[in-house]
C-alpha cells in the first residue's frame, strides 16, 4: 500500500469515526474510482456510500452516515457548473483537456473537482460548493475563448457518459487478455497493470490477471479508462473469442 493510500484511509477513518460519534453526516473530497474501491473494502467504523452527481460518474465523494442511521437525508453540497463560450459562433473547438486545464490553472486542487463532461462545445463540471463561486467569478477563458460560468440544475439530455460499442478478439475472457485487446496492449503489459493494482472490477481492486470476466462486468484501468464487458459473441477460426465491450469515451 502506498503512502497516499495509507493517508486516504487515515482520513476516511477520521471522517467515519466523527460521523458515528456525533450522529452527523461527513464526506470526503472527490475520489478516483480506485480510491473509492479502496474505501469500500476498508474496515471503517461506518460503511461509505458514494455520490458523483450522476449515474456512471467516475469521480465521487464518500459519504458516511445514512437516513436509516441518522433519521434525515444527506444534503449534498455537489454543484454542477455550466461553462459555455460567450460567443459560440467564434469559439475554439474545446476539448476535455482544454476545460480541465483552464480550471486547474486557477490553482484548484483536483480532489475538489468531480467529473467534467463536454456536450456541444460546452463543459459541465461537478465541484464542491466551496469552489463554485470562485470558479464562477474567475474562470473567464478556455484557450482563446471567452467563457461564462453559471450554476446548472441538471445535465442536459445527451451530456452524460457516452459508451462506444466495440468488438475485440482475445484468447480468453481473462481480465488481462480483454484489457490488452481493448487498448491494444500486450498480455504482459495488461498483466502487470492488474498485479500493480491499477485495475478495478465492479468497483473493487483486483490483483489476479487470470480472473475471468462475466457479462455485465465494469472494468476500470487507471490511466486508460473504463469499459463494460458484454460477453463472448463467438469463436474465431483460430479458436480465439470475439468479445463485445462498451467503452466509456
Amino acid at each position: 500500500m502506498t503512502t497516499e493510500e495509507k493517508e486516504l484511509l487515515r482520513r476516511a477513518e477520521e471522517l467515519a469515526s466523527r460521523a458515528a460519534a456525533r450522529g452527523i453526516y461527513t464526506r470526503s473530497a472527490f475520489l478516483t474510482e480506485g480510491e473509492a474501491a479502496l474505501l469500500g473494502e476498508a474496515p471503517l467504523p461506518l460503511k461509505p456510500r458514494f455520490f458523483g452527481g450522476f449515474e456512471e460518474a467516475e469521480r465521487s465523494v464518500a459519504v458516511f452516515g445514512s437516513p436509516e442511521e441518522w433519521g434525515y437525508e444527506w444534503e449534498s453540497d455537489l454543484v454542477l457548473l455550466k461553462i459555455e463560450p460567450q460567443m459560440q459562433k467564434f469559439a475554439d473547438a474545446l476539448t476535455h483537456r482544454d476545460f480541465l486545464g483552464a480550471i486547474l490553472n486557477l490553482g484548484i486542487k483536483r480532489d475538489l473537482l468531480g467529473d467534467l463532461l463536454i456536450h456541444e462545445n460546452v463543459g459541465y463540471q461537478f465541484v464542491l460548493e466551496q469552489m463554485a463561486d470562485y470558479l464562477t467569478e474567475n474562470l473567464i477563458r478556455v484557450r482563446h475563448t471567452s467563457v461564462r460560468v453559471t450554476r446548472c440544475e441538471v445535465l442536459p439530455e445527451g451530456a452524460g457518459v457516452t459508451l462506444e460499442e466495440r468488438f475485440v478478439v482475445a484468447a480468453s475472457p481473462r481480465v488481462d487478455a480483454v484489457i490488452g485487446a481493448v487498448w491494444n496492449l500486450s498480455r504482459s503489459e495488461a498483466k502487470k497493470m492488474v498485479e500493480e493494482e491499477r485495475v478495478t472490477l465492479r468497483g473493487k481492486r483486483i490483483t489476479d490477471p487470470s480472473k475471468e470476466l462475466s457479462e455485465g462486468d465494469r472494468i476500470s484501468v487507471r490511466g486508460y479508462g473504463r469499459f463494460y464487458f458484454d460477453g463472448e459473441e463467438k469463436k474465431t477460426r483460430s479458436g480465439r473469442g470475439r468479445m463485445k465491450v462498451r467503452v466509456f469515451i
